[in-house]
């Protein structure tokens, strides 16, 4: 019995790991390019990002979806906000840094609450 649950254990974390390591690289190759600026205007504008995305990326999401569907599902509840935040922070931190530093005339914090939103909808998007 403890051989099978060492396995089990072994595979879920193999299943984590990869899972996020898609997302992960996924993630840093659509934000390369990404400048602070736009960054801002899109955060100022509530810019609505899976509308914007070109037919290209929503593919290739869904490809991941496709390939890798049933294992990024079981895990999509681990790929939080703050997690990506997280990668963003050590990844890309001028962008970190915009998207937590914008706020809106009453001092809430916009960049952080349009983060949210846009990675709540992309998520459901592409891992549901």
């Amino acid at each position: 019995m403890k051989l099978k649950e060492n396995v089990k254990s072994f595979a879920m974390n193999l299943g984590v790991g990869v899972a996020v390591q898609i997302v992960r690289g996924w993630l840093n190759e659509k934000l390369k390019d990404v400048k602070p600026n736009d960054l801002y205007e899109s955060i100022t504008n509530n810019t609505d990002l899976w509308n914007m995305t070109p037919d290209e990326i929503k593919n290739q999401g869904l490809g991941y979806k496709k390939t890798y569907g049933n294992l990024l599902s079981k895990y999509k509840d681990m790929i939080t906000t703050e997690l990506l935040l997280q990668w963003i922070s050590e990844d890309h931190p001028e962008l970190y840094s915009t998207i937590i530093n914008v706020m809106g005339p009453s001092g809430e914090p916009i960049g952080i609450l349009w983060f949210d939103g846009q990675v709540n909808k992309i998520k459901n998007k592409l891992l549901e």
